[in-house]
Order: structure tokens, then sequence, then C-alpha cells
């Protein structure tokens, strides 16, 4: 048996996140005011950040209700507040993640911005997370904002509580349901269909599919019969998104 087509669809970023990518970190913020000030470039303890208890995600990012396990998702919701941190040019704050947790991928920049203006930049990395603000910061007083970033679990835990650096302030954060997460063993099940992909980048045009298939599933459902000899079927995929093609 053979997939006699494979495609891989391209989108432009809106419509990746339009049809179902989640955003791996959004971060807003509000100003209210200005004020001349000089500028210096350094870490800033003074800019507080807090965390609401993780909550498990769907494959789209929306909240749902389910147990944390191996390998799914968590959004984690957090608040900035430079209000009494007069912050410069240069300046940022950052969230350390625990063993037990990763950002959901890697990135070197992403825009940080409030009120339509970019005030920063945003980093990624495997474990930690980091906000630096740029020139337009510059002024601002009562300055404070909230962020969501997607992770994912990868080790089980014995608590029901993880711990988290919030720019220098080690904070215990419940888990979802306050609930140990589990490492879930699905055992052994003959394969049937699917079609699967690797999580979507945040700045990706193009998504690589797969499909699998078990012979026993799809020749009991095609009313095939495994008698020895060579067959051929055909899987069509159709594409639903906005602005998703194939390329051929």
């Amino acid at each position: 048996m053979k997939n006699t087509r494979a495609g891989r669809a391209k989108s432009k970023l809106l419509s990746l996140l339009a049809s179902g990518a989640a955003a791996t970190l959004i971060v807003s913020g509000a100003s209210l005011g200005s004020v001349a000030t000089a500028a210096h470039a350094a870490d800033n303890p003074n800019i507080t950040v807090t965390a609401e208890p993780l909550v498990t995600v769907n494959g789209r990012g929306a909240d749902t209700k389910d147990s944390l396990t191996v390998w799914r998702a968590a959004a984690l919701n957090f608040k900035w507040d430079a209000s009494n941190a007069n912050p410069q040019p240069g300046d940022s704050f950052s969230i350390g993640l625990p063993d037990e947790f990763k950002t959901r991928e890697s990135i070197q920049e992403l825009p940080f911005e409030f009120q339509g203006t970019s005030v920063g930049k945003c980093e990624l990395l495997e474990r930690k997370i980091t906000c630096t603000f740029n020139d337009a910061i510059r002024g601002k007083i009562n300055i404070h904002g909230e962020g969501r970033a997607l992770l994912t679990a990868q080790k089980a835990t014995t608590s029901g509580t993880s711990t988290f650096d919030l720019n220098g302030k080690v904070t215990p954060l419940p888990l979802p349901n306050n609930e140990l997460i589990k490492t879930v063993g699905n055992g052994y099940g003959p394969w049937t269909f699917g079609k699967n992909t690797v999580s979507i980048a945040y700045n990706a045009t193009r998504v690589h599919w797969s499909l699998g298939f078990g012979a026993d599933f799809v020749a009991k459902a095609l009313g095939r019969t495994a008698d020895g000899s060579t067959q051929t079927i055909s899987f069509i995929d159709t594409l639903s998104g906005p602005e998703h093609t194939f390329d051929d």
C-alpha cells in the first residue's frame, strides 16, 4: 500500500494563527504617562513579575480543565509591573522554568509591544523567557502589562506545584487542577489512521504533514482482503484553512 500524495501546506503567519496554531508567547503592556530620565543599560530586578496557576491547553492554545500529562502543553499567564522600576533602554525581566517544563519552541526575537508601539523584544530559550526594553521605553512611567507563554511538560512531578524564577523571585506555582504531572502509558493498540505534524513554529510558512495507517485497519475499512498480492490505495488530503496551498 502506498500514499499517492503527500502535501506540505503553506500559509502566512496570520493564517496559521487563525487556523489553530497557538502563539508561543504573547506579551502586552500599558503606560500611563512619561517623564524625562537618564539612560542606562542593566538588568532591572525592580520589575516585578507575578503568575497565575498553570492551565492545560489544547492544540489551539485554548484553556481546558484537563489534567497535565508529559508532552502536553500548558499556559503560563503572567503580569509584569515596572511602575517602581524606572525602566530604561536595555533593561529586562525574565522568567526561568523548572526542569519539568520547556518552552514550546526557542525563538531569538519576538515583538514586545503595547499601544501599537514596539518597546522591545522577547527571547525564548528552552528554559528561560527574557523580555528587553528598547529606546521607546525612555521617559515612560507607570508601565505594566501581562503575557501568556505556552510551555511543554517534559517530566512527571511528585507535587502539585512547580517552582519558577519570576525575575529573581523563586515562586512555586500550582499545576493545573493542583494535580501532579503524570506520565501516561497508552499500552499497545493496533495502529488505525492518523494525520500528524510537529508544533507549528512562530514564523513558519510551511507545515510538513505525515499520514500513518495500519494495514489491517485500512484493509477492513476499504473491504480489501490481504491475500499477499500488491494492492494500491490512494489518500486524498483536503486543506480547509484560508490561504493554505499544497507545495507540490
